[in-house]
């Protein structure tokens, strides 16, 4: 499935599921995601991108 980048107007990294399922919930794009490791842990981060036609990104 392809995806079209064009109309995506703002991106924006989440850390953890928490903080990327708020974005989520305000209608943001799931775009990638990363782990990245931390000592013992790792972390996820997500990248979240907004639809411009969508008007003003809106943010947690």
């Amino acid at each position: 499935m392809d995806f079209d980048y064009s109309c995506i107007s703002d991106v924006v990294d989440a850390l953890g599921a928490d903080s990327a399922q708020q974005y989520l919930n305000l209608g943001w794009i799931l775009l990638n995601t990363v782990a990245l490791p931390s000592g013992e842990d790792s972390c996820i981060v997500y990248s979240l991108g907004w639809n411009g036609m969508r008007g003003e990104a809106k943010r947690p």
